[in-house]
């Protein structure tokens, strides 16, 4: 019995699709000077001060700033370097995947 209850469980929890958690980003920024926890929270304090952006995600190891954008909201590069260089950090480039 419980082997079945087991079995049971098993083929419950494997029939579940999984759902993907991540999030599509509107701009991967690259800049120099992203070197602690600090630096993030900086960075998320000055770019969601801006009504159109949505969440960022900062990576220190890659020294990039991946940005979602609000749907409907546009935010241009010259914003976005802007908001990199008033958190005190260089400037590199900004892509759009």
């Amino acid at each position: 019995m419980k082997n079945l209850l087991t079995l049971t469980l098993l083929l419950i929890l494997t029939s579940f699709t999984p759902v993907k958690a991540d999030t599509q980003y509107d701009a991967i920024v690259r800049a120099d000077g992203i070197v602690c926890d600090f630096c993030a929270q900086a960075l998320n304090k000055v770019f969601l001060k801006n009504e159109n952006v949505e969440k960022i995600d900062v990576s220190m190891d890659e020294g990039t700033v991946s940005v979602k954008i609000k749907k409907g909201g546009t935010v241009t590069d010259e914003e976005i370097q802007k908001m990199i260089e008033w958190g005190g950090y260089d400037f590199v480039s900004v892509t759009r995947p």
